[in-house]
């Protein structure tokens, strides 16, 4: 490995060893975006077949008009 190839692994090493001290002191922010991992599966199909639901249950109708003004 080249030098500048080693130095830029040292330093994302340290850059991800600093991030996860600082989201273990912030356990607070660990908790909520662990429980949004969780929950996010569950948001997503409710809501899809929600909108399925509305979707497949809205009447629509298409109205032609102008015909009268248009060529024969």
């Amino acid at each position: 490995m080249s030098v500048i190839g080693n130095i830029l692994s040292q330093q994302l090493r340290a850059l991800i060893l600093k991030e996860f001290r600082e989201v273990w002191r912030d356990r607070r922010a660990l908790m909520i975006a662990l429980g949004f991992t969780l929950l996010f599966p569950a948001i997503m199909i409710g809501s899809g077949a929600l909108s399925f639901k509305v979707v497949s249950e809205t009447d629509f109708s298409v109205a032609i008009i102008g015909s009268e003004y248009a060529p024969y």
